[in-house]
């Protein structure tokens, strides 16, 4: 008697649709970066960006890691440390062109003004938000970027907790 096999009614893992499928890939993708959103940046790195966003740490993760730096005591950053930094760090969606007018984005954030910010992230984070608001942000995108200041003991608690 010739075997049988049978069919398997296991559903496949998402690992492993089948480019041919493009149905099945569409339903498991994120869902696209909209400007305005607020979160962590680990939160925000979930979700998927069509190359027009960005994701803006405010305060810059320069100013947080070198806050969290002096919170070690000086003794370096480990890269798993620096890494639950980064993602913890609060973040908001921008439209690229908006992010790189940005008070700390790319070369903009020296070393001179992150380790100031460092020394007071509200601050830092405030600097940011009025940078934004006077480069010509409004609405409700920067009604939710005002929502990201800490106070600095809430930002060194979030920071500890991710030493």
């Amino acid at each position: 008697m010739p075997s049988r096999k049978s069919k398997s009614t296991k559903k496949p893992s998402l690992t492993k649709v089948s480019k041919k499928s493009p149905a099945a890939i569409t339903k498991c993708k994120n869902p696209p970066l909209k400007s305005g959103v607020i979160s962590s940046y680990g939160e925000l790195l979930k979700t998927k960006g069509d190359g027009t966003s960005d994701r803006d740490h405010i305060p810059s993760y320069k100013a947080l890691e070198k806050r969290a730096l002096n919170l070690n005591k000086g003794k370096p950053l480990t890269s798993t440390q620096k890494n639950r930094i980064k993602k913890a760090g609060k973040a908001i969606v921008l439209p690229k062109a908006k992010h790189k007018r940005g008070r700390t984005y790319g070369g903009k954030n020296t070393a001179k003004q992150s380790s100031n910010d460092a020394s007071d992230l509200e601050a830092a984070a405030k600097k940011d938000i009025q940078a934004y608001e006077a480069d010509g942000l409004s609405g409700e995108v920067l009604t939710n970027m005002k929502k990201l200041p800490m106070s600095n003991a809430e930002y060194d608690k979030m920071l500890l907790d991710n030493l």
